[in-house]
């Protein structure tokens, strides 16, 4: 990870992947879509600790979902209801093997994107198809209007079994990064996108990090710069991530997949926005490059 490159090689970057029961994303006043309306939405899952993520089907064979969500290892497609069988819908793929991207850094949450490899092509019906990208990569300006989509819990902290979605406004870079918002921890970059609420009302999926993400046991450093951390032999750092099942789900605007769903502090909060790492003309070289070698 390149976060590591200038610090020693021993130094490790352990995710804890903290499980509350009954919990798995939450969809802040959203709504139920249309069965099957969404045929790239993939339900993503590790069937070890049964940690649950989103994603997106970007070609018959691969599956587009975030970095951090690094056990994954099964992928359920065509799904709108997670307990119902739906036999005539859903197809349960087993992942073949995961590609996260070679810059990406758990204590900064750069290049938070991961590709899946899946053991075999899906079939192509109503219920599943794949979400190509398109030539140019857009940027969305600040107030444009996006959509986001998970299974899990909502506002009112049930389980939803359905899919659900919301809409959310993009907010610039610069203002996210202000003291009233995150404040530079972490910083926001040109390769992440802020959306949440207009201001108005409370719309957000949940990713939530935890406050101080990075510990460091010998310095006690209260910062997410590796820099800054004198290293020893002994130094862990232990990112701590409370895994919700939106992680990894699309951000999309005017149709198009711009953004994947990375992390955010809490749930709901006006001027705590989603944050999602934004698939750049460096990101969808990465991707395309990937889909091609292997």
């Amino acid at each position: 990870m390149s976060c590591l490159k200038n610090v020693s090689p021993l130094i490790s970057c352990v995710l804890l992947f903290i499980i509350q029961p009954g919990r798995g994303s939450e969809i802040i006043n959203g709504k139920e879509v249309n069965p099957h309306s969404l045929p790239f939405m993939a339900y993503v899952r590790s069937r070890t600790t049964n940690s649950v993520c989103g994603g997106t089907l970007i070609h018959p064979q691969w599956v587009l979902t975030a970095a951090h969500c690094t056990r994954v290892d099964q992928v359920t497609l065509g799904a709108h209801s997670i307990s119902k069988e739906e036999k005539y819908s859903k197809q349960i793929q087993i992942v073949e093997k995961r590609f996260p991207h070679p810059d990406y850094c758990c204590a900064k949450h750069d290049d938070d994107l991961m590709l899946l490899k899946l053991n075999k092509p899906v079939l192509k019906t109503r219920a599943v198809q794949w979400l190509e990208f398109g030539d140019t990569v857009r940027d969305p300006a600040a107030g444009s209007m996006c959509l986001v989509a998970g299974w899990g819990v909502t506002e009112n902290s049930q389980t939803s079994d359905v899919l659900m979605s919301v809409n959310v406004t993009v907010v610039d870079r610069q203002t996210c990064n202000s003291c009233v918002y995150y404040n530079h921890d972490p910083v926001i970059t040109k390769d992440m996108i802020c959306a949440g609420s207009d201001g108005t009302n409370v719309t957000d999926t949940c990713r939530v990090r935890m406050k101080n993400p990075c510990i460091f046991p010998q310095t006690r450093k209260n910062t997410c710069s590796f820099s800054s951390t004198p290293v020893s032999q002994r130094n862990t750092v232990v990112c701590l991530f409370l895994l919700q099942g939106d992680s990894g789900g699309p951000l999309l605007c005017d149709g198009a997949l711009v953004g994947v769903t990375s992390f955010g502090e809490d749930c709901g909060i006006i001027k705590k926005p989603g944050v999602y790492s934004f698939v750049s003309e460096r990101q969808l070289s990465w991707i395309k490059a990937t889909m091609k070698l292997f």
